[in-house]
This record gives C-alpha cells, structure tokens and sequence, in this order.
C-alpha cells in the first residue's frame, strides 16, 4: 500500500534552511531566483517553522524585509518525522499536531519536506485506499485555499500593471502561466476524488458527478487555450493583464459555488444514512 512506503521516496528534497533571526530580504531574493516554494526554518538549531513562497509574495508589498526576521513572520504549524518513516506515520503525526507541513529529518538535517495536502494527493491516488467523504471535502477546501491565495497575487500584479507600472508586467505573465497550470491539475485532482464522492451522494449523485466532470472539461479546454496564448507571448500587456482579471473573477465565483453546492458538509458526509440531501 502507498501508505506503508517510506516519506523518503514522496518528499521535496531540502538543501537550503535558514536560522529564525536571519532577515526576510536575503531568503526571499534566494527563493525567488532558485524558484524555491517553502524553506525550512531552524532556532538554535531546532526546527521551528518554515516559510512559503506564497507568503513572501505578499509580504514583500507590505513589509520592510530588510527589517524583519524570517522567525517573526514564518509559519509554525510544522512537525518533525524521521527519514526512514512511513508515509502512514507522517500523516498521522501531521494530524495529531494539526501541522500543514512534516519536515523529514536525517539528523541533524533537515533533508526534505511533505505538506499535508501533497499527502493526501498522494492517498487519493488510484489503488491508495481511498478517501472518506469527509476527507475528499477537506482537501478540495484545503486546494481552494492554496488557490485563492495564487488568484489574490495574480490580481495584484494584473491590477499594477494595468496602472502603467512596468515591473509588474514580467512577473504577471509568469505568474499566470503557473495559474493557469495549478488550475488545471486541481481540475485533474476534483474528476480524481471528488466526482466519485459526489456519485456517491444520495439523491441525484451520478448526476451531480456528471455535471462536474462535463463543467471542468469545458474549463480545461478554455484554460489550456489561454495557457498556449500566453506561453507563446500573445497579447499585449494590457490584453493578458484584463484577460488575468477576468480569470479571477471567474474562478473565485466557480469556487464559492462549488463550496456553497456540492462541498456541504450535509452532502459530502461520512454518516451511511444521510437525509439532509435527497435531491
């Protein structure tokens, strides 16, 4: 079973962690040359924390990074498990701290790193087990909230460049690019996990689960569209920045719905007699 394989064969490699009293600036600029998502963080030596890419990208529009320290603005909801522990262990130890990320250590090393919900991509996988209802809703929720973070960044620099500042305009095209890509594979992840939970619902399951799957393949084509016309440089600034805007909009509102009709915790529930939904 997948759960049983080591957390050395499923993690991110590390090379690079940073001391909680070192300045934000210097670690930013790094992880955003070496196209670094999440860096350790270590006090004294002891894992403490980590930092995102996504968080760096906000905070460098409100914050002096030279002021602060990587310690005063990282994320601490972290756990530690061995290099030679079981996926199954990870997970648990994750659930048990309510940690978002396990830092894999070969002491005194940090060698790699698991979030939770790269983990339970990986038990939603075919042939993993399987996910309960209530879990497949926790993850889709989870994806939602990674991805309204992605759409806030990806308005702001839409929204700079279409006030005329022209250093936002290099960093909005990469950034959609990789939207458009995230977007995709959360659509790959939802006809995976969720349109079979959904089938499952009482009431009209097998159609809920049909409109989902026929809703993400038109999506998939318009946004595979785009992605090709922006990968190959088409538009003008003003044209990638507005078609960017309207995207967000879009998906913010796809999201809200999906939240609001089909991820109710009435629907997607683990109970075997549900009458709250019966059509």
């Amino acid at each position: 079973m997948i759960a049983d394989r080591p957390i050395s064969e499923l993690m991110r490699s590390s090379s690079y962690d940073v001391d909680a009293a070192v300045p934000l600036a210097g670690v930013a600029e790094h992880m955003s040359n070496g196209g670094i998502d999440l860096v350790p963080v270590r006090r004294d030596g002891v894992p403490v924390g980590f930092l995102l890419q996504a968080d760096v990208n906000r905070l460098e529009e409100i914050v002096d990074t030279e002021a602060v320290t990587v310690g005063q603005v990282m994320r601490r909801d972290v756990c530690t498990v061995r290099v030679h522990a079981r996926l199954s262990a990870a997970v648990r130890a994750m659930s048990v701290s309510g940690a978002g990320v396990a830092l894999v250590m070969d002491e005194p090393r940090i060698v790699g790193w698991l979030t939770a919900l790269a983990a339970m991509r990986i038990l939603a996988e075919p042939g993993a087990g399987g996910l309960s209802a209530s879990e497949v809703r926790a993850q889709i929720l989870e994806e939602h909230v990674h991805l309204a973070d992605q759409l806030k960044h990806v308005a702001d620099l839409a929204g700079a460049t279409l006030s005329g500042k022209t250093d936002a305009v290099a960093q909005l095209r990469s950034r959609g690019v990789m939207l458009y890509r995230e977007l995709c594979d959360h659509l790959d992840v939802e006809d995976r996990i969720l349109a079979p939970a959904l089938g499952d619902t009482p009431g009209f399951g097998p159609l809920r689960k049909q409109q989902l799957l026929a809703h993400h393949a038109e999506q998939r084509s318009e946004l595979r569209e785009a992605l090709s016309r922006l990968e190959s440089g088409g538009g003008s600034d003003v044209e990638v920045a507005s078609e960017l805007l309207r995207l967000v909009a879009v998906i913010r509102d796809d999201m809200a719905q999906e939240e609001r009709d089909l991820l109710d915790p009435n629907l997607l529930t683990d109970e075997l007699i549900n009458v709250s939904f019966s059509g």
